[in-house]
Order: structure tokens, then C-alpha cells, then sequence
């Protein structure tokens, strides 16, 4: 594998030219502690103590059939358990490859202080595991977001099941594997994670006391076929006879935030177990879990595992035990198969649809279930992926991305309550992060890529808020509106009601128009009118008319106040922007389909839609975030950037521009995954030169995705101690949905329309095989399109639900930018093909720069999101920052600049002859730089060199506080003849602005002006 990646908490490294995705070397991760502080309000300070050079082992690919590997166990660390699951239900476990574990403090494992999960329950991390929709009913959480709102109660956050995935192998003299087992007893660790069918498998050598040694191996399942069942495995090899003891057990320690339902152990010879738990506060609602286990030879002495000592003793907790002599050498399996049920999804009788499940699974053996389930995933899989097979690193992030989602949800037209109408929360079926909570996250961030390829999946995203429109329209009467009114609460699990996590009015009410949008999507991309008369429009009409009475008519302009943008870090403000650019397409997209469906709107919604107020400061030709903004802002995540996309509003191309330019430099670096990944779509849209999209796309993934199972951490560093006092979500399904948005409508320009299918396809230089997607979907009919680095094709193929195939030719627009922009139709198996958008073949920002969009690498190590590409990508938004101070260097390879010198010029076809640098440098300004350049980087020529680097902008409180688009601190140099050569060398040190600081200075741009 080249370029290997290795994450654990931050990313640095060098930017290789091999590989379209420069996977990089991370340091081993601290663990937070369970201190609670209020959740991240402010900016973070700079991480200038998490960089190490300690190595973690590589992952391991293979490509034929989308697995991982990995050789290293690290336990007790959260980013390291594996899981399975089937979008119904979910369960993580052990990095030791089955059973419990929380997360401990390595510094003081038995200590008071360990891991938690953060805002809003502040539990301990552990493997969780839940069934959809399995939401309690409590007073409060620890903590909230308006205190105020405590009072009234009525959280609901998500319960936990028992864990099912254990199974322990009991030696002689009382040893067991599993979590916590002496890491030195340990050899021929390899546990593999396949991103096709999502099967986990775990080897090991175990030599506990004695002398005998065991070869394990753990094969754990959730069927994708079969939603009620999950199998689990246990192979065993030892090298003596000896007798042993298999315990099988449901660990009632999973079964977070319930109340039981009672346990069971069966007489007969299914051996059978089970537990039942209540969700909190909801003795109604039921979920069972069976667990019936067979053996390949002999198993005797039945009986109950509680008398173990070491056996929890939850009351929720059943386990079996059972005695085996294993002859050496000679193969002896465990074959463990579980049901699960709830009353929400099975009403009339969970209790018996789990236990069918169970032995109807274990009936049909592991090769049938698995046949079964691969044959289910591979339906999945043709119907939509995403492929560039010749680039390791970034297929196997995009099948992560694509695989961790569809593992969250099922389709949104199965049995009801079967996953259908549940959405996606934060960190899905094996997490209980932000408390299970579905935020804007599923709407926004996860709906759109799935809905691009798997539409019928996003939809259960949109029937999840259907299903709350009756409480959301009470939440409205709550605060005195009126009828036919409906406002969503922030945070929502089973009820959608106003509490103190979720709050439905003073805070962001954007999330109301997400909702809207999300329906209004669905109905574009599907051409469902079924949908949009029972479920879309009514959503839409009463959020529509919420906003009616909620914007204020000030001097003839409608206004809002007390709000929350997306920005986090600016709280209560008015006129939040992409608030506001919401209402005013919200109106404007109701009065169409108020006609399309018969509704007589309003007279207010079209003067709302005319006169809603967008903030615009003329002055610096930008949107400002909301009324009083400064020029010093930082922001948490992505706001005024989602006017451009998703919204689609602007005044015209410069302003948006200008938005994307001054806000991405706004942009904390520590903020949450997604926000980069908008930043890219925006760029790809609206940039014609240079490769700023893909900087961003490398921020919006490389620095927050983890090994060994590429799940995205919801932050850039998960040290609680220096990122600012967060316990990062984990995994953070919206970051995986905002990197899928890159790719389902950044490159390919795919944006939902009512009638035409549309791209406008562009591809940076840095994916030079192009990207193949199988298949995008629109209005029934299925696309396979190819984006390469010349030429793009579009291709209509038969849609696997041959039912809702489109009805003759279908419309397909190129867009505005193409040179053979227009509108198509395309047959079935008819494809056009059109020219690849492609802007660092367009002349360049700074005239005749040579460095633009070429290959780039650095000696040293980087802070987070600073890329050397950045320092050559064309756009003075982004900055090449090294970790140190001391002399860092970025070599740039000039042989891929273009055009290439004509086949007549007096030159190598690899050179090119520089005459002038121009110097970009951001906020900070190096002390000294020094230029050289050579042709094999193995002999260097000193071109030129500085000291004292003059800063021409130097600070001023009031231009600082004043919005302004502004280049920064900039050098020129013409030198006083032309170099020759292949290789730039470019060396900085100190750091101007923080002299104390351990970071080094900013590098925005380096042009280097050819002949």
C-alpha cells in the first residue's frame, strides 16, 4: 500500500506525488478525561502539543474484495473498536475483537477519571449498541442548551441494548480473551473489516498461564438480509488437549439508559438465552434479544454464568456456560446466532419474533446467512458506488464513506419503523454520542449524497420528520402561532418536542428550513407526487407559514432576530444570513409548488419571497454572517458558504466569491468534519483557475478521519486536554456525509432539479484516473457517469427497479460552463460525452505562475488542514503552515506545470525557467525565506534569499475589525536572470506574528513567474 495512512488524532505529513489522496502519519492519541465543561462555544487555542513522530501500524487493503487490515490492537480506545451493522440495528465491541469495553484512561486506568462520551449525557465511552428508533423518555440530560428550558423535561435520548457480539473462552485456570486481556499474552493480532459486507474478523494468538496456547478466531455479522438477525463465531485451534469453558453472554452493561424487561435461559437443546429491555421511562416499548449457540463437536455441563465472579451483574445481563475438551491441533467452532426485535418496528409480538429469528438463523447455518447478506450488500452496491481503483487512498475513503452511512439506514420504503422512518443520527446504530439525537446533520449533511445514489434510503430521513410534523406543529402552539404552523426542535429523538438540548424557538431555526428542503429534494430527485401531496407539501406549507409570522416587516424589508446561524461561535444574533437565504428560497420554492398542487398561498409569501432582508456589506463586497459582524470573526463551522451551496443564492458570481475567499480564512481549523467538504463544492462551482476545491476536500477528510476503519472523528484532535474541552463525537456520520457531497455534487456539479437531470462535471489535477460513479439516480432513471481528466460521459443505463424506470428520452443539462453546455436526452444505453471542466488548465490567477496546481511535498510535518498544496492551489484562502518555526521546507515540481514549454523551445520538456517570485504569506510572516532550485533535487542553486521579511500590511485594530477582503503580507522578488531547472525549493523560518509560538509562518501562495 503506498502512501499509507495513518491517523489516529491529527494528520502530518508529507503530500506524495504518487497518490490523487496523500494519506499521512499520525501521532498515537491521548485520551480525554470526563471533565465537563460546557460544550465548545469559543475558539479552540492552537494545537502546538500533539504532534509526535511515534508510529502506528498501516492498514491493510485489499482492493479485490474492499477489506481492511489491521496488525495492531490498541485497547480501550474508542477510535480502534470495530462494529457491525445492518441499518436496523448496530453493535460495537472490543478492539480484541468481541465483547464490552470502555474506554480507559491509559495514563490512570483505574482511576476516577475516565473517557466520556460528551455533551449532552457526558457518559462513559463505551461499545454501544441500539436497534432503530430506540429512544427513551427522561427528565433531562446532564447538560443542555438553553437551561432555561430545563423545567420542562421530556428529553429523549437513545437506549442502549444488551451486547450481544461476546463470546469468552474460559482456560482451566480461569483466564478469559477478550477486552482487557494482557495486551503481553497477545501475538498474530489481525483483525479485517470488509467494506463490502461489513463481516469482522479478528485472529489471535493467546498464551495466557499454563501451557497451552490457543489460535482464535472471532467472525462476527449483522445480515443485511435477514434484519432481525446477527451471528457470531468463535474458531479454535490449541496446541494441547485441554479442557475449556465457553461462556456465552448478553452484557446487560450495553443496555444504557433502560429499564429490564426480564431475562431468560431456556431448557432444550437450542440453548437458549435472552434479555429484554425497556427504553427509560417507556415500560410500552420492548426490545428482546435471543442468543441460541451451537458447537461443531461436543459441549456439555449447560448452566448459567452468573455465578462467575467476574460476570456482570447488571440486571439485564443472562449468559450460558458450557464445558468442551479440544483435542490439539484439531479445529473446534462456536456457532452463536442472536434475534432482535422491537415492539416499535414488530408490535405484536417482539418477544417471539426475536426468538424465530434466532433459530431460524442459526437453522440456516453461517454460509447460507452470509450468502444471503452478500448478495443483499452487492444489491446495494450496484445500484449505487463510487469508484477511483487506481488510487488506494482515496477509494478506500470513499467506500468508507459510502459503506459507514448505508450501515446507518435502511431503505425509507421498508416495513414501518423497520429503519424506514428513523433518519440518521450523529453517530448511528453503535453510538450514543450527542445522545442519539437526529440534529440538521441528517437533513443537510448526510440526506443529499445518499439521495443522489439511494434515494429510497435518504427518504427515511424525510419520513423521520413526517412522522414528528403533528409535535412540531403543537410546538408551534406552544409559542403562539397559529394554526397550520409547525416549528422543529433543535435536537429530537422519538417525541420532537421543545426541551432543553432541543430548543424550537431564540435558537437555529435554519434546521426548519433543511427539513423543508430536504422533502422539496426528494420530490426533485424522485418526480414523486404521491410523496409530495402526502408527505412533502405538508412539511413544507407549515414551516412555510411558521416563518410568515415569525419575520418581522421593518422599513419594508422582512427581518429576524434572536437567532443561531450555523456558526455556533455567534449565538442570538439577528438577521442571521443563511437563515435569512433560507426563508427567502423557502418562499419562493412553496408559491411553486403551492401551484403545482392546488393550494392558494398567501398574498405575504410572494412579498416575503421578494423583500426578504440578505445582509450584503458593499463595502467589502461580502455577505457578513449576521447584523454587527466584524472583520475579526472566527467561525466554528460553515455558515455564509451554504447560501452559495447548498442554497444556490447569490447576488452575483463576485459576491460569492468574495464569501467563499473571506470565510474560508475565517474558518477555525479546528472546527467539526463536514464544514470543509462545503467549502469544496462551493469552489469546484465557482472558481475557474487553480485547484482550491481539492485543498478543501483534503481538509474536509485526510485530517479527520481515523484508523484502522476510516470512520470520521467528529474534530481534528480528540484530545479533550488541547482541543478546547471537547469529547468529539465518534464516529461522526455527518463528516462522512459532507465528504460524499464532494464527490456526489462538487466534481460532478449535480444539483436536484424538477426537469432535467444535471451536472456540470470538473475534476482538479491531483485525480488523474477521473471518477466513475455507479449509478447516480434521477426521477427513476439510473446514469453511470465518468468524470476524467479530458472528457466526461454520461451514460443512461436500466435502473435496478425497473418499476419506476423513467418513461421515455430523459433531459440532461450541461452546465453554463461547458463548452457544449445545453440540454440532451438520453435513451436508454444512449451516452453523451462532453468536455471535463478542468480550471488549472485555465491561465492562472497571478499571470504566467508555473507553480499553480503542480506537485508539492514538504520535509516536515504540518499544522492541521495546512497542506503544502495549499501554498500552490491558486487561492489565497488557504495557507501552508509547518508545525515548527525552525527551518520547513516545500519543494515544488515544476515539470507538471501548463501549458508545457512548445516541443521547439530550447529547454528539457521538464524544466521551465523562472524570472520573478511573488510571496503570499497569510497572517503570518516568516522571519527569513531562501529560493532554490534544481533538476534532481540532489544538487541545489541558491536563487534568491531574505532576512527580516518586511511586513507591508502591518496590523491595525480598525482594519482588523472592519470586514475586508484583503491578499495580506505579500514579497516580490525579479531576480536578476532566469533560472533553469525542474525542482523549487522554498525555506522558511520564524513565525512574526507568535513569536513564541511553536508553529511556523503561513504560506498562502508561492508564484513562481516564468518566461
Amino acid at each position: 500500500m503506498k502512501n499509507v495512512v495513518r491517523f489516529s488524532v491529527l494528520c502530518a505529513a508529507t503530500i506524495g506525488t504518487s497518490s490523487a489522496f496523500p494519506w499521512v502519519k499520525l501521532v498515537k492519541d491521548p485520551f480525554p478525561s470526563n471533565v465537563l465543561e460546557s460544550r465548545q462555544i469559543e475558539n479552540p487555542p492552537p494545537d502546538e502539543n500533539v504532534w509526535s513522530d511515534d508510529p502506528l501500524e498501516t492498514p491493510h487493503w485489499d482492493n479485490k474484495t474492499f477489506t481492511l487490515y489491521t496488525r495492531q490492537l490498541i485497547q480501550g480506545a474508542y477510535q480502534h473498536t470495530p462494529y457491525v451493522a445492518n441499518g436496523y440495528f448496530g453493535q460495537r465491541f472490543g478492539a480484541e475483537g468481541h465483547g464490552f469495553q470502555q474506554d480507559k484512561n491509559t495514563t490512570d486506568p483505574n482511576g476516577p477519571i475516565q473517557p466520556v462520551n460528551g455533551w449532552p449525557l457526558d457518559n462513559l465511552r463505551v461499545t454501544f449498541g441500539t436497534v432503530s428508533g430506540f429512544w427513551d423518555s427522561q427528565p433531562n440530560t446532564s447538560r443542555t442548551n438553553f437551561p432555561e428550558l430545563a423545567a420542562k423535561g421530556g428529553e429523549s435520548a437513545i437506549s442502549g441494548l444488551p451486547n450481544w457480539a461476546s463470546m469468552y473462552l474460559i482456560t482451566p485456570q480461569g483466564d478469559t480473551y477478550g477486552p482487557g486481556t494482557p495486551n503481553s499474552t497477545i501475538s498474530n493480532f489481525m483483525q479485517s473489516m470488509s467494506l463490502r459486507n461489513g463481516v469482522v474478523t479478528t485472529s489471535v494468538t493467546w498464551n495466557p498461564p499454563g501451557n497451552c496456547q490457543y489460535n482464535l478466531t472471532y467472525t462476527i455479522m449483522a445480515s443485511r438480509f435477514r434484519p432481525n438477525v446477527g451471528y457470531l463465531q468463535l474458531d479454535v485451534v490449541t496446541n494441547h488437549d485441554v479442557q475449556v469453558s465457553f461462556l456465552d453472554l448478553i452484557d446487560g452493561r450495553g443496555a444504557l439508559r433502560t429499564w429490564p424487561a426480564g431475562t431468560g435461559m431456556e431448557e432444550g437443546a437450542e440453548n437458549i438465552i435472552w434479555s429484554g429491555v425497556h427504553p427509560e421511562g417507556l415500560p410500552d416499548i420492548t426490545a428482546y434479544v435471543y442468543s441460541t449457540v451451537k458447537f461443531s463437536g461436543d459441549a456439555s455441563g449447560r448452566m448459567s454464568g452468573s455465578s462467575i465472579p467476574w460476570v456482570p451483574q447488571n440486571i439485564s445481563t443472562v449468559s450460558q456456560i458450557f464445558k468442551a475438551n479440544l483435542q490439539a491441533g484439531k479445529p473446534f467452532s462456536v456457532y452463536k446466532t442472536v434475534g432482535i426485535a422491537s415492539s416499535e418496528a414488530f408490535p405484536d409480538d417482539p418477544d417471539q419474533v426475536a426468538r424465530t429469528a434466532a433459530l431460524a438463523g442459526s437453522a440456516a447455518g453461517y454460509e447460507q446467512l452470509l450468502r444471503e447478506h452478500d448478495d443483499e450488500w452487492e444489491d446495494l452496491w450496484e445500484d449505487g458506488t463510487i469508484l477511483a481503483e487506481y488510487d488506494e487512498e482515496l477509494q478506500i475513503s470513499l467506500q468508507a464513506t459510502l459503506f459507514h452511512l448505508l450501515c446507518a439506514v435502511r431503505t425509507g420504503k421498508g416495513p414501518k419503523r423497520l429503519g424506514s422512518d428513523a433518519s440518521i443520527s450523529v453517530g448511528g446504530l453503535t453510538s450514543d454520542s450527542y445522545a442519539g439525537f437526529i440534529f440538521w446533520d441528517a437533513d443537510l449533511w448526510m440526506y443529499p449524497g445518499l439521495s443522489a445514489l439511494w434515494p429510497d434510503y435518504a427518504l427515511s430521513i424525510v419520513n423521520y420528520r413526517s412522522r414528528l410534523l403533528e409535535q412540531s406543529e403543537r410546538n408551534a402552539r406552544e409559542y403562539g402561532y397559529s394554526e397550520d404552523t409547525a416549528v422543529y426542535s433543535w435536537t429530537s429523538g422519538r417525541f420532537g418536542n421543545c426541551t432543553g438540548t432541543g430548543p424550537c424557538v431564540d435558537y437555529q431555526y435554519h434546521l426548519n428550513t433543511d427539513i423543508a428542503f430536504a422533502a422539496w429534494e426528494y420530490y426533485l430527485n424522485t418526480g414523486d407526487m404521491e410523496f409530495l401531496q402526502k408527505e412533502g407539501w405538508p412539511i413544507i406549507r407549515k414551516v412555510t407559514n411558521f416563518f410568515a409570522e415569525y419575520v418581522k416587516l421593518i422599513n419594508g424589508t422582512y427581518h429576524t432576530s434572536n437567532l443561531t446561524d450555523p456558526d455556533e461561535y455567534a449565538n442570538h444574533v439577528d438577521d442571521g444570513a443563511f437563515t435569512n437565504a433560507s426563508i427567502k428560497k423557502l418562499f419562493s420554492v412553496a408559491l411553486g409548488l403551492a401551484k403545482l398542487v392546488g393550494y392558494s398561498a398567501p398574498s405575504k409569501w410572494e412579498s416575503i419571497a421578494e423583500r426578504m432582508f440578505i445582509p450584503y456589506d458593499a463595502e467589502a463586497g461580502i455577505i457578513p454572517e449576521f447584523t454587527g459582524m466584524n472583520g475579526s470573526v472566527t467561525i466554528k463551522q460553515v455558515d455564509v458558504a451554504l447560501i452559495s451551496y447548498p442554497l444556490g443564492f447569490k447576488f452575483n458570481d463576485t459576491q460569492a466569491r468574495n464569501d467563499l475567499f473571506f470565510y474560508a480564512k475565517a474558518q477555525s481549523p479546528d472546527g467539526p468534519a463536514m464544514t470543509w467538504s462545503v467549502y469544496s463544492v462551493v469552489s469546484a462551482e465557482l472558481i475557474d483557475t487553480g485547484c482550491q476545491s481539492w485543498t478543501h476536500a483534503l481538509q474536509g477528510s485526510q485530517t479527520y478521519i481515523r484508523a484502522p476503519w476510516y470512520s470520521f472523528s467528529e474534530q481534528v484532535n480528540d484530545d479533550f486536554y488541547t482541543n478546547g474541552g471537547t469529547n468529539p463525537a465518534f464516529p461522526f456520520l455527518t463528516g462522512h456525509g459532507g465528504y460524499l457531497q464532494v464527490w456526489t455534487h462538487g466534481y460532478t456539479g449535480f444539483r436536484p432539479m424538477a426537469d432535467t437531470f444535471y451536472l456540470e462535471p470538473s475534476l482538479p489535477p491531483h485525480l488523474s484516473g477521473g471518477i466513475l460513479y455507479k449509478t447516480m439516480k434521477w426521477q427513476g432513471a439510473s446514469f453511470e457517469v465518468y468524470i476524467g481528466q479530458e472528457k466526461t460521459t454520461i451514460k443512461r443505463v436500466v435502473s435496478r427497479n425497473s418499476k419506476l424506470e423513467y418513461k421515455g428520452p430523459v433531459p440532461v443539462t450541461i452546465g453554463k460552463k461547458n463548452p457544449k453546455a445545453g440540454k440532451y436526452h438520453l435513451l436508454l444505453n444512449q451516452e453523451i460525452t462532453v468536455p471535463t471542466r478542468l480550471p488549472h488548465k485555465n491561465p492562472p490567477f497571478q499571470p504566467d505562475n508555473l507553480a499553480q496546481c503542480v506537485p508539492v511535498t514538504s520535509n516536515v510535518t504540518w499544522a492541521a488542514s495546512h497542506f503544502p498544496l495549499a501554498a500552490v492551489d491558486g487561492s489565497n484562502a488557504t495557507t501552508w503552515q509547518p508545525i515548527t518555526g525552525d527551518p520547513s521546507s516545500i519543494t515544488i515540481d515544476l515539470s507538471a506545470s501548463f501549458p508545457p514549454p512548445p516541443e521547439n523551445a530550447s529547454i528539457a520538456s521538464d524544466h521551465r525557467r523562472v524570472r520573478e517570485v511573488i510571496f503570499t504569506w497569510g497572517a503570518a510572516v516568516p522571519h527569513s525565506w531562501v529560493l532554490e532550485i534544481s533538476n534532481d533535487t540532489d544538487t541545489w542553486e541558491r536563487i534568491w534569499g531574505q532576512e527580516n521579511v518586511e511586513i507591508n500590511i502591518p496590523y491595525d485594530a480598525k482594519r482588523y475589525i472592519e470586514p475586508r477582503l484583503e491578499d495580506g503580507n505579500s514579497t516580490t522578488v525579479t531576480f536578476d536572470r532566469e533560472y533553469e531547472g525542474r525542482f523549487v525549493k522554498l525555506t522558511i523560518a520564524g513565525n512574526q506574528a507568535s513569536p513564541t509560538t511553536k508553529l511556523g509562518a503561513t504560506v498562502a501562495e508561492v508564484a513562481l513567474i516564468g518566461s
